[in-house]
């Protein structure tokens, strides 16, 4: 009988830097597997094995990747740490979804620009032209909010 370790080598591309997950993954592009009955990530199965830790003992923390590889499994890759360290991890990387690439966005890019651009007289025109509250007008105007977005 094969060690868990030696079924997950199998299923191992080493590169110069990441060791890329050659088995299933999800939709996001994480290896996953079953293991002991259950579904779960490579990554943190990787994590686990070669810090001598069970799944059931990071049940409430992430492991996040240096890499920004999600198939990476090189623990040298990997660190343990909070939703809250992962979501500052993304933003200081620049990976958060803002502005127009977000699915839920009412305005482009160039309509931000439009906005800040406009005079103060044109405010309540903006507002009937884009059909939304006055105070979404002002907090656009004022960088409250869509801040990526510099006017031109």
């Amino acid at each position: 009988m094969t060690s868990i370790e030696e079924r997950f080598f199998q299923k191992v591309k080493k590169t110069d830097t990441c060791w890329i997950w050659q088995g299933g993954r999800n939709n996001y592009n994480y290896g996953r597997t079953t293991h002991q009955g259950k579904r779960c990530l490579i990554h943190r199965l990787m994590f686990c094995l070669f810090n001598q830790l069970s799944l059931e003992s990071i049940a409430d923390k992430v492991v996040m990747h240096s890499c920004d590889n999600p198939p990476c499994v090189n623990p040298g890759h990997l660190r343990l740490g909070t939703i809250a360290d992962n979501n500052k991890d993304m933003v200081l990387k620049g990976r958060q979804v803002r502005g127009e690439t977000q699915g839920s966005s009412k305005f482009s890019n160039e309509q931000i620009r439009e906005i800040r651009q406009a005079p103060k007289t044109a405010i309540k025109s903006l507002i009937i032209k884009f059909g939304v509250n006055p105070r979404t007008i002002h907090r656009i105007r004022q960088n409250k909010v869509w801040r990526h977005i510099e006017a031109v």
